[in-house]
């Protein structure tokens, strides 16, 4: 997807779900400046459009260090008829996954599918780190990244890859 639509996509989206929009260029400001704040771990809750909030069931929790506008325009273009709402507000990663788990496991909405485990946050593995996987049978020997089941020295992904 060319960036410049997608910027374009974004300012559209909420220009038409917000009640006090910024200018086109204020706003692409903001969502440029959000990485440097501290409180951007964000868990939300997304409601069917056929059910209001006020009585709707939340369909889908979600999380995202995005602005919250440019993670929720990403679900519309991917035919998710949500409305969404920004519940918790978080300073590291670690509070974030556990509120998301917590409310899956009490609220069970249907469209999360990971709902009887706690996600990860997706981080940089270091060159020490990657060096310690090396030649460890638990580590997928291709790619470093990924578990293997025992017996295998590939992912499935990775084996999929090599035939």
């Amino acid at each position: 997807m060319n960036w410049q639509k997608y910027q374009q996509g974004l300012y559209e989206y909420y220009r038409t779900h917000t009640e006090n929009p910024l200018g086109k260029e204020a706003f692409l400001k903001e969502v440029k400046d959000y990485t440097s704040r501290s409180d951007k771990y964000i868990v939300y809750y997304g409601y069917s459009r056929k059910d209001s909030k006020k009585n709707g069931k939340v369909v889908y929790i979600g999380t995202t260090i995005q602005h919250p506008m440019s993670r929720w325009f990403y679900h519309s273009i991917h035919q998710k008829n949500l409305n969404f709402v920004e519940m918790f507000r978080f300073d590291n990663e670690h509070d974030m996954l556990e509120m998301e788990y917590k409310k899956i496991r009490e609220l069970r909405p249907a469209m999360n599918k990971i709902k009887n485990r706690q996600q990860n946050f997706n981080v940089m593995l270091t060159q020490d780190v990657i060096e310690l996987r090396k030649g460890n049978p638990e580590w997928c020997q291709c790619c470093l990244r990924r578990h293997v089941n025992k017996g295998y020295r590939y992912c499935y992904f990775c084996s999929t890859g090599n035939n």
